[in-house]
C-alpha cells in the first residue's frame, strides 16, 4: 500500500494544503542481496529455485493495475514463500518485506493458487523405472519386500469455516482441520509393489496392514518391520511442517478458510518435492515425527482374500 503524504500549512499562512509528490516505498529485489544459504534458509529454495517460481508463475502475477508501483512478481513470491516458511502472521511477514496486511493476503492466495493448480507435474506417482530403486530403498531399512510407498494422513489447522460445514471440519482431538492423506492414485499398484497403512485402513492386494493380534514369531518380526518401515510417511510429514510451518500447529492454525487452505496446502507439497528434487533442506527443515497424523480413519481388519493371500506369504521373508 502507498501513502499520499500530505503537510498540513499554519491557517495564518493560508487556507490551503500544499500536495507533496507521492512517495513510493523503494521495493528492492529481496535477493539480490542474499546468499544461496541465506535464501534457503529464509524461503527453502535457493535464489536460482525461486527464480523459477517466478517465471513459472510471472504471467498470472503480472496483473493490470491503475497505480504506478505494483507489486514486483519476485516481491510477491518472496512474500509468498516467507509466509509458507515461517507460519506467521501476515502483518509480520509483511512488515519484513514492505508491503501492507491486505496485499499479504491478496499475494499469499494468488502464489499458492498459481502453484496448487500445477500440482499434477510436482506431485505424481513414479515411473516404472524409478520403482527398481524405491523397492530396494524400503528393503534396506527392515527388510521388507516389495512396498513402493507408505499411505497416512495429517491434519492441517485451519480458521473456523462458517456455516452448517463447521461441524465437518472438527477433528478427534477437537480443533478445526483439513485432513490430508497422501496416497497414489494409479491402477497400476497392485501389479507392481504394495504400499504400507496402519490399522485404521483395509487390507487390501495392494495395501498391507499389520496383524491385529499376531501370534506367530513370524507375524510379530512383520509386524515390527512393519511399523518401523511405514514410519517414514510420518517423518515425511514432519520435514514437510517443520519446512513450511504454516502447516504445523506450532505456528498457530492457518488463518483461512477451507478452499483457500487447501490451495496453501498443496502449493507447500509442490515446493516440498520442488526442494526435495534440488536438495534444499533449511536451518528448520531438519524434521520431526508427526504427531497430527491420521487416527480417525474406522477401523478395518481387512476381508480382502487376495490381500489376505498376499500378507501370508509375505510372512516367509520374516
Amino acid at each position: 500500500m502507498s501513502f499520499i503524504l500530505l503537510d498540513a500549512i499554519d491557517e495564518d499562512i493560508g487556507d490551503h494544503m500544499d500536495r507533496r509528490p507521492r512517495r513510493f516505498r523503494d521495493r528492492q529485489n529481496p535477493l539480490e542481496t542474499m546468499s544461496d544459504i541465506e535464501c534457503v534458509q529464509r524461503y527453502r529454495l535457493d535464489r536460482q529455485g525461486v527464480h523459477n517460481i517466478c517465471v513459472l508463475l510471472n504471467e498470472e502475477l503480472q496483473r493490470p493495475t491503475k497505480r504506478s508501483q505494483s507489486l514486483p512478481v519476485v516481491v510477491q513470491v518472496c512474500a509468498a514463500l516467507r509466509f509458507f516458511a515461517q507460519g506467521a502472521f501476515f502483518r509480520a511477514t509483511g512488515d519484513t518485506i514492505g508491503i501492507s496486511t491486505k496485499s499479504m493476503s491478496l499475494v499469499v492466495h494468488n502464489v499458492a493458487e498459481g502453484l496448487a493448480k500445477r500440482f499434477r507435474d510436482y506431485i505424481k506417482f513414479p515411473e516404472t523405472n524409478e520403482l527398481r530403486e524405491i523397492k530396494q530403498g524400503f528393503y534396506s531399512l527392515n527388510g521388507f519386500p516389495g512396498i513402493i510407498g507408505a499411505i497416512d494422513g495429517t491434519h492441517i489447522p485451519i480458521l473456523a469455516p462458517p456455516g452448517e460445514v463447521e461441524p465437518s471440519y472438527v477433528n478427534r482431538k477437537g480443533f478445526h482441520s483439513i485432513n490430508v492423506q497422501l496416497t497414489p492414485l494409479s491402477d497400476q499398484v497392485p501389479d507392481i509393489g504394495w504400499l504400507l497403512g496402519d490399522s485404521g485402513y483395509p487390507l487390501e492386494p495392494h495395501l498391507m496392514t499389520p496383524f491385529t493380534n499376531p501370534t506367530t514369531p513370524s507375524q510379530v518380526n512383520y509386524n515390527l518391520a512393519h511399523t518401523k518401515t511405514r514410519n517414514v510417511v510420518e517423518r515425511a510429514f514432519g520435514v514437510l511442517k517443520m519446512r513450511f510451518r504454516c502447516l504445523d500447529w506450532t505456528a498457530g492454525k492457518m488463518m483461512f478458510r477451507p478452499k483457500r487452505a487447501v490451495n496453501v496446502i498443496i502449493a507447500c507439497f509442490v515446493l516440498h518435492n520442488i526442494a526435495q528434487k534440488m536438495h534444499f533442506y533449511g536451518e528448520q527443515a531438519v524434521g520431526h515425527e508427526d504427531d497430527t497424523t491420521n487416527d480417525d480413519l474406522p477401523y478395518n481388519s481387512g476381508t480382502a482374500n487376495r490381500g489376505l493371500e498376499i500378507r501370508a506369504n509375505l510372512l516367509s521373508y520374516f
